[in-house]
């Protein structure tokens, strides 16, 4: 597990006074991937953990306090989607963005536990508006996940400002993540 963070914060928001920059914890075992999104995520002004697999992904959440999870759903040891069942499971609000290759997968990020599911590749543009409506919501408790079955533009098969459903690739943007 490797924590990355800007010594100054001179991100998205400005030199504003910010005391905290939110903290991602990127979980995926394409180290190319992890490389790209760690660069995307630290030049847009957040602190930054990845982790090359579930297991370690899921040692981070209990040592540490994430305000966003990605995840990449096919990992060694510990899948995303069992990640984020098994933070779920043990309390934690943490919301998550599920990164898949196949199509299928992302089509199982379903319910108020998922902030955002992408087809890869995917453009860093997409991502980085999915990561910053995640971020701009409020938890979701495990209480209130339970109750909820919502499938709407608010849910996480919808992307912000737009009425394209996770089950499509992204394809605007200039950087595009493998």
């Amino acid at each position: 597990m490797h924590v990355k963070t800007l010594t100054e914060f001179t991100g998205r928001m400005g030199a504003a006074t910010l005391t905290r920059l939110p903290h991602i914890l990127c979980a995926d075992d394409d180290p190319a991937l992890r490389r790209a999104l760690t660069r995307l995520l630290i030049h847009a002004g957040y602190k930054v953990t990845v982790a090359k697999d579930g297991l370690e992904a899921w040692e981070a959440l209990q040592a540490d306090r994430f305000d966003l999870l990605i995840t990449d759903q096919e990992m060694p040891r510990l899948d995303g989607l069992g990640l984020a069942a098994k933070a779920r499971l043990h309390g934690l609000s943490v919301p998550v963005i599920l990164m898949s290759g196949s199509l299928e997968a992302v089509g199982q990020a379903e319910g108020p536990r998922f902030a955002g599911a992408l087809l890869k590749p995917c453009s860093g543009n997409l991502l980085l508006k999915v990561v910053e409506r995640a971020l701009s919501q409020p938890a979701v408790s495990t209480q209130q996940e339970e109750h909820s079955s919502l499938n709407t533009p608010g849910s996480s098969r919808f992307f912000p400002g737009s009425s394209q459903t996770a089950a499509q690739p992204c394809s605007s943007g200039a950087l595009m993540l493998p």
